[in-house]
């Protein structure tokens, strides 16, 4: 059964998103996302800030592992979570665990603003015959429309 979102995590979220509207040195810093699965974890990267691309799949064991790697690498100033929010704004059996990941990693990584974003039908849009490993697709489309978000 899906669990209502309570409006205060509904605001959360939304002010989160709003505080990055403003935020100037978003353009500048390297951000990476994470589109997490229950299989598999698809990491996205925009190096300056503004150019995403693909970074990596990986199995959700290697998921420290591989952000820990990636962080390093690039320098990540930011990291995504997307956080797949029904329509209805009520969320899934894999949202807790979400937030739970988010708050551990905010421990671990302490000079990384992690914020967590709807990223409702990231995955659903990247689907094709074609595409096997979608993960890392999906987190393109979770740090596109954070990067477009914080233009408008």
């Amino acid at each position: 059964m899906a669990k209502k979102i309570s409006a205060k995590a509904l605001f959360d979220l939304s002010v989160r998103h709003e505080h990055h509207k403003s935020d100037k040195s978003l353009s500048k810093e390297a951000i990476l996302a994470l589109d997490y699965g229950e299989k598999f974890c698809g990491f996205a990267i925009a190096p300056d800030g503004q150019t995403v691309l693909p970074a990596a799949v990986v199995r959700r064991a290697e998921l420290e592992s591989a952000l820990e790697s990636l962080v390093t690498t690039y320098a990540v100033k930011r990291l995504v979570i997307g956080l797949p929010l029904s329509s209805d704004g009520s969320e899934n059996h894999i949202c807790s665990q979400i937030q739970t990941l988010a708050q551990r990693l905010r421990k671990v990584f302490v000079n990384i603003k992690i914020e967590l974003v709807n990223e409702r039908f990231s995955s659903q849009t990247v689907l094709s015959p074609d595409n096997d490993r979608i993960d890392d697709l999906a987190a393109m489309q979770i740090l596109e429309y954070y990067i477009a978000g914080a233009k408008s």
